[in-house]
């Protein structure tokens, strides 16, 4: 009997690229060890957390595995890790030296067991999303070392695509600890220094500060430097973005996740790990600026998905500021005298979860909610008219039950089709 090894890394989080990942790999081993379909006796896959499309069982039994034994199972999430990694540990009859197959970015995994080629064998992007022949972005700078920021640039480090990755904060406690934590190559507290060797700039600041920054950052980027933002409204960012310089490339971003937690202390590389990423194209971004900012997408294991400002900030209204407007207004109302008649208030899970947002960053949110207050206050309103029509119907115990029902079959729908 031979335990066999093996790894890859998928293109993209979606069943086609698993399978073709995983029937690539297998392909490999299968050749390189001389395995007749019969010698495999049993298969043992892991995935790593941003990969949930399928499994890759599936793929294997398409390749007529129907006999084998096939088990998967999760990867720990390790900073620094592989993105979209599958490996593979095959048990097959047969005697002889074993070839352990290691594939593309997964050379890295266990460089002793790659054999001459492998590394260029399977190219992680496909050919004609990489927007440079040798899959190095260049450099890459962040400006902004908060949450997101420090975990943008932890991730963008550890996928290996960058020859440096920089940062800057006004921060000087907030430098020493993106430091620290090896989320960057190097950091300052002067957003101007280092800042003309730079390829691509990510704007990771709070949306008004995005803009002003904008204005700041312009005559220090060399010509085809490609700007991008993680703004959660796009619509005065992507204005802001074509006031820069005629030569250089803007593609404004935004993405769909977050935490509570603030600060560079709690970045941490996998936060971006299945998450949309919405971009929005400005007048100057040619392919090679959208192809560049997809990549760095994918890179951190998000997907990209393209839209307008306009969409854009109309989605996020009921998606996203609603429900943080909603979580502010409600620990407003349970602190109010009178409201609070008893210092031991049951909170239960309900309210935890439901004035979770109120606890986000003041300054982002404040910022979030103010430049879309167009596209917000309808929504507020119509939500408000609503509750007030449920709570006076509340008595009605036939009608309460119908909204309650009806309610939860809504959200199962809409979180099953709701992009991940």
């Amino acid at each position: 009997m031979r335990a066999i090894r093996g790894a890859i890394c998928a293109h993209a989080n979606t069943r086609p690229d698993i399978y073709e990942a995983t029937q690539f790999l297998l392909s490999e081993i299968v050749a390189r060890n001389e395995l007749a379909s019969e010698d495999v006796v049993a298969a043992f896959f892991t995935m790593t957390a941003d990969l949930n499309a399928d499994f890759p069982a599936y793929a294997a039994r398409e390749m007529g595995w129907t006999d084998v034994a096939m088990l998967g199972a999760q990867e720990s999430l390790v900073p620094g890790g592989p993105q979209r990694a599958i490996r593979v540990l095959l048990m097959a009859e047969g005697e002889g030296p074993v070839r352990s197959v290691y594939l593309g970015r997964a050379t890295r995994m266990r460089p002793d067991l790659a054999e001459p080629g492998d590394a260029d064998k399977w190219d992680p992007e496909d050919a004609d999303r990489k927007p440079t022949p040798s899959g190095d972005l260049g450099h890459l700078r962040v400006i902004g070392l908060g949450l997101i920021g420090g975990s943008l640039a932890a991730a963008a480090r550890a996928s290996g695509l960058f020859s440096e990755v920089s940062g800057s904060d006004r921060d000087p406690e907030v430098v020493a600890t993106a430091l620290g934590l090896g989320l960057v190559d190097s950091a300052s507290v002067i957003m101007e220094a280092g800042l003309e060797r730079a390829d691509i700039v990510v704007l990771a600041v709070p949306v008004l500060q995005i803009i002003d920054v904008m204005g700041l950052v312009g005559p220090y980027l060399k010509d085809g430097c490609i700007v991008t933002d993680v703004g959660s409204t796009k619509r005065q960012v992507v204005d802001a973005m074509e006031r820069l310089p005629d030569s250089v490339r803007a593609v404004a971003g935004h993405p769909m996740t977050g935490r509570t937690a603030s600060g560079a202390a709690s970045s941490t590389p996998d936060v971006f790990r299945g998450a949309k990423w919405a971009l929005v194209g400005t007048s100057s971004s040619d392919d090679r600026a959208v192809e560049t900012i997809e990549a760095l997408v994918r890179c951190v294991g998000a997907e990209p998905v393209h839209m307008s400002a306009e969409e854009h900030d109309e989605m996020v209204a009921l998606t996203s500021h609603l429900p943080a407007l909603m979580a502010i207004e409600l620990v407003q109302l349970a602190a109010t005298p009178g409201v609070t008649a008893r210092t031991e208030l049951l909170f239960g899970p309900g309210f935890v979860s439901a004035s979770r947002l109120a606890a986000g960053d003041p300054t982002m949110t404040t910022e979030m909610l103010a430049t879309n207050a167009d596209k917000l206050r309808p929504l507020a309103r119509e939500l408000a008219e609503r509750l007030i029509d449920a709570a006076d119907s509340s008595a009605d115990r036939a009608e309460l039950a119908k909204r309650v029902v009806q309610a939860r079959a809504l959200r199962t729908s809409l979180l099953e089709s709701a992009p991940r």
